[in-house]
């Protein structure tokens, strides 16, 4: 079941909710889902694909509330997913799919009104879930019905083993909150092997956590820092800690915190004239969108999502441009989150979740294979380089 470049427009239609036009449906779609109705994306079924009964994939969001801008983005995604693989469907044949949606709005009543209505379509798995406890509520409510839960957003590494001592079903597409550093330290080990290489954060939560999590898995390769380091975010230049880092004798560092700081340290850097290879997280997925004057000079290092070069990862954003939507986060994670969903599901529970035990799934932000305890086998990090306008895989 693989999506192809090929695309139509989608109609939606909402069950039990009464019907709108796809504008409609678009701007009404966290007022309706508030009030407890799921809602069926009819994504352009022929006459050929309604001959055969969709398969229909829960999908479970928060479309109101704090989190409703990741939760947008995500079923943007998935749907542009469903509404291609539908498309081939019309074309060639195959099994049709139908999304079940439910707003969870990462609150625990709300989730279990998004459960009963997400339970009512009898889907052959349940995915999304941008937040832990969400996926908790469904794993426990959906265990004796043995439907998959496959968490595409929540990072907890709590919930596989949650699910081990508990017997949920739940598998994990998302990484880890450390899983970006631990990569870092990967991949920059062999890099700085022998080299002096220093550790700054901005004091944040984010910040410290990400380098307190790199520090620990470059000892366990053993090796330290030389010079560790904070500053304060958000000032109009880091220059005194970019000669901090020079007095040191240190040429690399890893840094946590913000795009904007972190591009602005290599920016100071090159205006000193200081030789600094500078090492960012997951914040520097938007510095392709930052203004003119907060841009970083060719070099800089990142640790990202496997996004670049995958091919489903063109075709979403050609299907965006098309659309005149501007690209965000979380559209490329809903997108290959569907791509799992739809290869796996099947008549059954049982059968579902041995495509997904055995399935390797080939997705926009790389391959997901699942480890015995049901994480992803394989990391969806890349180390990219920042070439002054995008960012490009290092080999």
């Amino acid at each position: 079941m693989k999506a192809t470049a090929k695309h139509t427009v989608s109609r939606v239609r909402t069950q039990r909710c009464g019907r709108r036009s796809h504008r409609a449906a678009t701007f009404a779609l966290a007022a309706i889902l508030a009030l407890g109705c799921a809602i069926t994306v009819d994504t352009g079924f022929s006459a050929r694909a309604n001959a055969q009964e969709a398969a229909r994939i829960g999908l479970s969001l928060p479309l109101t509330g704090n989190a409703a801008k990741p939760g947008a983005h995500f079923l943007t995604g998935a749907r542009i997913a469903v509404e291609l693989h539908n498309d081939e469907v019309t074309a060639s044949g195959g099994t049709p799919v139908e999304l079940a949606i439910a707003d969870d709005g990462c609150d625990a009543e709300l989730a279990r009104l998004a459960a009963d209505e997400i339970a009512a379509s009898n889907p052959a798995l349940i995915t999304g879930f941008l937040c832990n406890d969400v996926a908790r509520l469904f794993a426990e409510q959906f265990k004796n019905a043995g439907i998959p839960i496959v968490v595409a957003g929540a990072r907890s590494a709590q919930l596989p083993k949650d699910a081990e001592r508990e017997g949920w079903n739940l598998w994990k597409i998302s990484p880890e909150d450390g899983d970006s550093a631990e990569y870092a330290a990967e991949m920059l080990s062999q890099r700085w092997s022998g080299l002096p290489f220093a550790l700054v954060d901005d004091g944040t939560v984010l910040g410290r956590t990400q380098v307190d999590t790199f520090r620990e898995a470059m000892a366990e390769k053993g090796l330290e820092p030389q010079f560790t380091d904070n500053f304060r975010p958000g000032q109009s230049t880091q220059a005194r800690l970019v000669r901090r880092l020079a007095k040191a004798g240190t040429r690399n560092v890893f840094v946590g915190g913000s795009a904007e700081d972190i591009a602005m340290i290599a920016r100071n850097a090159k205006e000193l004239n200081i030789q600094l290879v500078v090492v960012g997280g997951e914040t520097l997925s938007i510095l392709p969108y930052l203004s003119e004057e907060d841009q970083a000079p060719a070099g800089l290092l990142a640790i990202l999502y496997n996004e670049g070069p995958m091919p489903g990862a063109s075709i979403l954003r050609r299907v965006l441009t098309e659309r005149e939507i501007v690209e965000e986060d979380n559209m490329l994670e809903g997108f290959a989150a569907m791509q799992v969903a739809i290869a796996a599901a099947a008549a059954t529970p049982a059968e579902t979740t041995a495509n997904l035990r055995s399935g390797t799934f080939d997705t926009a932000t790389g391959i997901v294979t699942f480890n015995p305890d049901h994480t992803n086998a394989i990391s969806p990090y890349g180390l990219f380089r920042w070439d002054g306008q995008q960012f490009e895989r290092v080999e």
